[in-house]
């Protein structure tokens, strides 16, 4: 018998790799801090080589920017980042739809159908960091189950992006979580029942509204930002 490996334990730059990406996610580093590696080590108790060596792979998904030799920032989301990335999951996750409605695995659709049963008509503020788990587990699921592995990977890449833009758009409203609610179970419904049409007419709806008012956000705080600078700029 072949010796069993020993189980790889997470190593501290993947430790601060994940406290550092859940920050920007959550909004705890707000887009467009300035990061130092001193500063962070001092904050996380650990040495500058792994919070640079896990801001090298925050770079890579998109979540931080290069600023000079030895900083980085937090991406802000542009309008144009908006565009970009519904558009590309409106490109993968209908591959994924498509896939479980054409192989019409009974098991899988009832799965589905069941993914948001643990929430009421509406979604308490209490919940609402596990309502958007559970969002991305469900568009992640959906992506997964078409069965491709290049349209999975393409989709991991951006996977963290696509999460940041949940956490900005659904810290608008109470509205706006209890519409995705319903919008999500349209989806599994119609996954559920076999409808193609139907099922990707309502991932249609969710990603078109999803991106509106992410895009209508943004216009809003940049009229709050231009408005607060014309005022300290009379006093």
């Amino acid at each position: 018998m072949r010796p069993i490996a020993n189980v790889r334990l997470p190593s501290l730059t993947d430790r601060v790799y994940t406290e550092l990406v859940n920050a920007v996610v959550a909004g705890e580093l707000a887009p467009g801090d300035r990061l130092t590696d001193r500063r962070l080590a001092e904050q996380l108790g650990v040495s500058r080589t792994p919070i640079r060596e896990a801001l090298q792979r925050m770079v890579s998904t998109g979540l931080v920017d290069p600023r000079g030799r030895t900083g980085w920032t937090v991406a802000v989301l542009r309008p144009r980042d908006i565009q970009e990335l519904f558009e590309l999951r409106s490109l993968l996750e209908p591959a994924g739809v498509r896939h479980i409605v054409e192989d019409n695995d009974p098991t899988t659709a009832q799965e589905l159908s069941t993914y948001f049963d643990r929430f009421g008509d509406s979604v308490p503020a209490a919940r609402h960091e596990e309502y958007l788990g559970v969002d991305r587990s469900f568009h992640s699921r959906i992506v997964g189950l078409s069965s491709n592995r290049r349209i999975v990977a393409a989709y991991r890449t951006v996977d963290l992006q696509i999460d940041l833009g949940r956490h900005r758009l659904t810290m608008l409203s109470q509205e706006r979580i209890d519409q995705t609610l319903a919008e999500h179970r349209a989806i599994a419904a119609a996954i559920a029942a076999g409808d193609l049409d139907t099922a990707l007419a309502a991932l249609h709806g969710h990603l078109t509204n999803g991106q509106e008012m992410l895009l209508e956000t943004l216009r809003a705080r940049a009229t709050k930002a231009a408005a607060s600078a014309e005022i300290a700029a009379t006093h």
